[in-house]
């Protein structure tokens, strides 16, 4: 067997699967429906960071080169830009359609 690196569609589908799994335990819960609420966005913020059994994901904000100028002449504060080319095993984009799909099966 040959040893690879993941695609990013392998981890995306990682990914949304602990999702999936984690609504399937909160939903499971006997307790009030904000405990299940709190529960599972705990669960998804724990899976980001890194601290389940998958690595830490990256979670930056990608605005557009439009939205800077704008804020700024509105006297805003606005989002730092980030080059989304340099980041390899980019998941994001399109989860929450992906994890739509999951819950369909």
């Amino acid at each position: 067997m040959e040893v690879k690196e993941f695609t990013s569609k392998e981890v995306q589908d990682m990914f949304i699967g602990h999702v999936a799994s984690m609504l399937e335990y909160w939903n499971s819960q006997e307790i009030d429906a904000k405990s299940k609420l709190q529960g599972f966005a705990t669960s998804i913020l724990v899976a980001i960071d890194g601290c389940t059994n998958l690595p830490k994901f990256i979670l930056a904000p990608n605005p557009g080169s439009e939205d800077k100028i704008y804020n700024m002449e509105n006297g805003d504060d606005y989002y730092p830009e980030n080059n989304e080319t340099l980041i390899k095993g980019d998941i994001s984009g399109n989860l929450h359609e992906c994890f739509s799909h999951k819950l369909k099966k």
